[in-house]
């Protein structure tokens, strides 16, 4: 790593002897200090003897041909970054590189003095600011999950009491403190909601959603979730209409889970439906796949609006019909929950005539 004035350290991987120390006059003018490998396997040596600021990395060597060398070192070395060495016409594997973990690249035909400076320094720069957000990131998840962790008893206490005041057993209410008791009850309930959902994300985003896959009878399940949200759809007088091919053969599903997926587009077309329209859920079997669609004759998303469907805190233009609250979280955890079965969603809208989520999930595992 970097001691004293040297601008910083460099492990250069070049097979080419003649091109290594072409390279290496310029990176010692530039003021950095060079270790030089003429293999995949010497740089992993170097690299575990005494780490650098970067690698500038040939992505033709004998050991390790095309991407197969970064691979293996933003795998074994992700501290540090790499710029790729790419021939006169290789602009699009180094486009390759970039997604697959390098920092920048250079054609050789283009190495000069500043150009290598530049990247280099840019590389640095940019991976370790790349590091600090990533730490910052799972600061935040952390304290987002311990918060809605610490949240979610109190919360769900209050929504309990509010569950006996209405009860009767501690006595009638009047109308003023039914209606205030019954507000407090939907408050705490949106907030456990929200903060369930908190939770949910922030373990997907950890990568810590794991699925407990059972057989189940996705239709009978399906129908389940319709009566379960009917009660809801009932207050705003929405028909659900149902075609549901009850011949699917059990699937191995994570029960939970695909409920968490039916209840949110479910509650959601409701949600967001005119009163007195219908709400149509079609289940059936497409090729190798479990298609599930429901439809409704709501608001609609305008068309600007459809990429922030899935995506986490995101608001659409689209409101709610009645007044409805949404934490803007449960898109989001259901498109990572269908990804997660290895399924895929996607929507459909128009604004005025209504919107339509789709989700095909494998009748087998892969």
């Amino acid at each position: 790593m970097t001691t004293g004035g040297a601008a910083g350290e460099i492990v250069l991987v070049e097979d080419s002897a003649t091109q290594a120390a072409a390279v290496s006059i310029q990176l010692e003018e530039a003021g950095f200090r060079v270790r030089h490998a003429e293999t995949l396997k010497r740089a992993r040596a170097l690299l575990d003897a005494a780490p650098a600021d970067a690698i500038l990395l040939d992505l033709e060597l004998p050991d390790a041909s095309g991407l197969t060398g970064l691979d293996d070192l933003v795998a074994s070395h992700r501290a540090i970054p790499v710029v790729v060495l790419t021939s006169e016409h290789g602009e699009e594997l180094a486009l390759r590189a970039l997604a697959r973990g390098a920092e920048d690249y250079l054609p050789k035909s283009e190495l000069t003095l500043s150009s290598l400076r530049r990247a280099i320094h840019y590389a640095i720069e940019r991976h370790r600011t790349r590091n600090e957000l990533d730490r910052l990131n799972h600061q935040k998840d952390h304290l987002m999950a311990v918060v809605a962790h610490d949240l979610r008893n109190p919360l769900g206490v209050m929504r309990g009491y509010a569950d006996f005041l209405l009860s009767g057993v501690a006595g009638e209410l009047d109308a003023e403190q039914e209606e205030i008791v019954t507000t407090m009850r939907r408050t705490a309930s949106y907030m456990v909601s929200l903060v369930e959902d908190l939770l949910d994300l922030g373990r997907i985003q950890a990568g810590a959603m794991e699925l407990e896959r059972d057989e189940i009878d996705l239709p009978a399940l399906v129908r389940e979730g319709i009566r379960l949200n009917a009660v809801v759809a009932q207050d705003k007088r929405i028909h659900f209409e149902i075609d549901v091919d009850d011949a699917l053969p059990p699937m191995s599903l994570d029960r939970h889970k695909i409920r968490q997926v039916l209840d949110n587009l479910l509650s959601n077309a409701v949600k967001f439906s005119h009163p007195g329209s219908t709400v149509r859920v079609e289940l059936d079997q497409e090729r190798q796949t479990a298609k599930l669609t429901v439809r409704d004759e709501g608001v609609g998303i305008p068309a600007t609006d459809l990429p922030k469907v899935f995506r986490p805190f995101e608001r659409t233009g689209a409101r709610p019909t009645a007044g409805e609250r949404s934490t803007g979280l449960g898109l989001a955890i259901v498109r990572n929950i269908v990804e997660a079965h290895a399924g895929r969603i996607w929507v459909e809208s128009e604004v005025g005539r209504g919107t339509a989520f789709t989700v095909t999930l494998p009748l087998a595992v892969a």
